[in-house]
C-alpha cells in the first residue's frame, strides 16, 4: 500500500508502494517492509488453472494497478483485507473463486503476446465479435473473416500466436467460459454436458478431453473442487 518507502525482497523487479506483486511460494519469499502496510492474498495452486510456464513468466514482477486486470484485482484485494471475516460460507467460496479467476486472468494477460500496434484495434474488434457469438457451434474462420471484412488468410495471420490458430483461440475461449460456469462454486446441479453444449461443444467427450488437456483436471472434478472451501495456499 502507498507509504514512505518501498518493499525490499531481492527479486529481479522490486515490489513498490501502490503496486501489485505476484509471487510463487515455491520460491523463498521473505517480505520486509519499512513503514509499509502489506495486503497478501494466498491461494491454492490447484485452483489456479494456469500452466507452470505461464505462471513462471508472470511471477516475481509488479503490475500497474491503474491498468488491465490489476486495476480490478487491487481494490478488491484491499477491500477484503480490511473487511471483517464474517462472510457466509457460500459467499466466501464464491469470493475466493472470483479472486482466483482474476489472478488467472492477470497471468494470461501478462504472457499473452500483443499484436503489432497497427493491428491491435482490428484484433480487438474481431475478438469482441467472436466473444458475442461463442455459443454458436457453427462459428468458422470463413464466417468470421467475411463479417469483419478481412480475408481468411489475413485473419489467420492476425491470430498467429493465439494458441496457434483462430480456431484454437475460439476453443480456448469456450473452455474458459465453461471453466467459469462450472466453477461458480454455488453447489448448483450444473450438468457438464449442458454447459459444454451451451458454449458450442457439440460432443461432450471431446469437450472433456479438451478441458483435461488444457487444465489438467476433468470438468466434473473442477466443479467439485470449486464448490469446496478448503485448500493449502501455494501462490
Amino acid at each position: 500500500m502507498p507509504t514512505r518507502s518501498p518493499l525490499r525482497q531481492g527479486f529481479d523487479e522490486e515490489p513498490a508502494p501502490g503496486r501489485l506483486f505476484l509471487a510463487d511460494s515455491a520460491r523463498p519469499v521473505t517480505p520486509t517492509a519499512e513503514g509499509c502496510a502489506v495486503a497478501v492474498l494466498a491461494m491454492p495452486r490447484r485452483h489456479l488453472l494456469c500452466s507452470d510456464e505461464s505462471l513462471a513468466r508472470a511471477c516475481d514482477r509488479t503490475y500497474d494497478v491503474t491498468r488491465g486486470t490489476a486495476s480490478l484485482l487491487y481494490p478488491l484485494l484491499l477491500t477484503l483485507a480490511e473487511a471483517p471475516a464474517n462472510f457466509a460460507e457460500c459467499t466466501a467460496t464464491r469470493l475466493r473463486n472470483q479472486l482466483v479467476d482474476l489472478v488467472a486472468a492477470l497471468v494470461t494477460e501478462a504472457v499473452e503476446p500483443m499484436p503489432p500496434e497497427n493491428d491491435q484495434s482490428l484484433v480487438h474488434g474481431i475478438r469482441r465479435w467472436v466473444n458475442d457469438r461463442l455459443t454458436d457451434p457453427d462459428l468458422r474462420p470463413g464466417t468470421i473473416a467475411a463479417a469483419n471484412y478481412v480475408s481468411v488468410r489475413r485473419l489467420h495471420k492476425l491470430f498467429t500466436g493465439e494458441r496457434g490458430t483462430i480456431s484454437s483461440w475460439i476453443q480456448e475461449r469456450r473452455l474458459e467460459e465453461c471453466r467459469r460456469e462450472l466453477g461458480r462454486g454455488d453447489g448448483g446441479p450444473v450438468k457438464v454436458s449442458a454447459v459444454a453444449q451451451r458454449w458450442g461443444f457439440a460432443n461432450a467427450a471431446h469437450f472433456s478431453r479438451a478441458f483435461r488437456a488444457r487444465y489438467g483436471i476433468s470438468p466434473k472434478d473442477w466443479r467439485a473442487l470449486r464448490a469446496t472451501k478448503d485448500g493449502t495456499a501455494d501462490v
